[in-house]
């Protein structure tokens, strides 16, 4: 087995509008973009009254080598798991 890490390397998040309790909140995640060695998740939050989005977030990924710390690719396993939530 091959020792891999999964490093956050970029983060983000934008509001649209604010939520309060007593709200119920929903949350949508998908897979944004998949590359050779990284992959970017996103996040939206929605009320569940209005469907309506009041923020998106996001969290960049890296794989990352374990005994040399260089990135190194995304195992096909991986990537065929990533891909099932990609839109």
């Amino acid at each position: 087995h091959k020792c891999l890490e999964f490093m956050v390397v970029e983060s983000g998040c934008r509001y649209f509008s604010e939520a309060a309790y007593p709200d119920k909140i929903a949350v949508g995640l998908r897979i944004k973009k998949i590359g050779n060695t990284a992959w970017i998740y996103q996040a939206g939050l929605l009320r569940e009254e209005d469907k309506l989005c009041f923020d998106l977030g996001f969290v960049g990924q890296v794989l990352v080598d374990c005994h040399n710390r260089r990135t190194t690719n995304i195992p096909e396993k991986m990537r065929d798991a990533l891909k099932l939530i990609e839109i």
